[in-house]
């Protein structure tokens, strides 16, 4: 079941950091989740990174090998069908088509619709890492190493027409043909990796977690901020989305539903608390940083993580 992210910040205030009253130390907060990093060893501190770095490398590396087959599959498809190769044909598409997002060979949309993501995910991640943030760190790690192996399985069992159009798919390629394609590394994917949209995905997972980053270190940001109405979190997720929308729509990189599944599962990927406690459960080092009663806490049901959180309410003085 999809349990929204809640229950652990019904616990907090809005502030990042409180001090325990039985042992006077500094209790910090990241993600909604209490954390004492400053007595633990540079080795747990620097293990607590470098294992969900390593495992999002891992289940990167198997979305690229599995990359290969969808491309090479539409193109074999293409090639035994001679009247599908005329004027780049693609699927109908209500944003595509519309007449002002018409693309030349030499057009400049697709390379910048390809960066966008990239150096926000890039950026993001130095963020977490020169502030600490080992919590979000972690999440952010593993939930991408998540969705991009979803995002293959996805991609394998259904290949759609490429909205690029078959010449200029091996012409971005760099190919002649279905005969020359090869395994190899390609970060935004082949041309015909269609549903879902993985640079809409990235663009929502880096804006969101750098709202998240951002509510740690400035705790004020995490009160609505933008008409009183909007988080600046929300905020930044709705104006890079929508940026890195119209890059993809200019650049003909992406049908219309390819876009709009990435910003459903994206979104209800991102707010699932479950997969938060689970992001935390599988690093081992990030858990050794965690008060023992906070991860009792944290991995317990959520409807009784919901009740401990009205009981705490409840003591808390009008």
């Amino acid at each position: 079941a999809i349990m929204p992210e809640s229950s652990s910040e019904d616990l907090r205030t809005s502030s990042d950091e409180s001090v325990d009253p039985r042992s006077g130390q500094i209790n910090r907060y990241q993600d909604g989740i209490q954390l004492r990093h400053e007595k633990a060893t540079l080795t747990t501190r620097v293990l607590a990174v470098v294992w969900p770095v390593a495992v999002c490398v891992v289940l990167n590396l198997i979305y690229q090998v599995a990359a290969y087959f969808p491309g090479k599959r539409y193109l074999d498809w293409m090639e035994s069908q001679p009247s599908c190769w005329s004027n780049n044909s693609r699927l109908p598409d209500i944003l595509l088509d519309l007449p002002f997002t018409g693309v030349s060979e030499d057009d400049l949309w697709t390379p910048v619709s390809d960066l966008f993501p990239v150096i926000l995910l890039f950026l993001t991640a130095v963020y977490f890492i020169v502030r600490g943030h080992y919590v979000i760190a972690n999440r952010f790690f593993l939930t991408q190493g998540f969705l991009i192996v979803l995002n293959a399985v996805v991609e394998n069992a259904t290949t759609l027409p490429s909205s690029y159009g078959y010449d200029r798919c091996i012409n971005y390629l760099g190919i002649t043909g279905s005969s020359d394609v090869k395994f190899g590394v390609n970060l935004t994917g082949s041309c015909a990796a269609m549903i879902w949209s993985g640079h809409t995905m990235h663009t929502l997972l880096a804006a969101y977690m750098l709202g998240k980053g951002l509510e740690v270190d400035f705790p004020s940001l995490s009160k609505p901020r933008v008409c009183r109405i909007f988080h600046v979190k929300a905020f930044i997720v709705i104006v890079l989305g929508l940026i890195e929308a119209y890059f993809l729509v200019m650049a003909h990189a992406h049908y219309t539903v390819d876009m709009v599944l990435a910003i459903i599962i994206g979104l209800l990927t991102l707010t699932n608390h479950s997969i938060k406690v689970l992001c935390v459960w599988l690093n081992p080092w990030l858990c050794r940083m965690i008060p023992e009663v906070e991860l009792e806490v944290l991995f317990k049901p959520h409807e009784e993580q919901r009740v401990l959180a009205g009981a705490s309410r409840a003591m808390m003085p009008n």
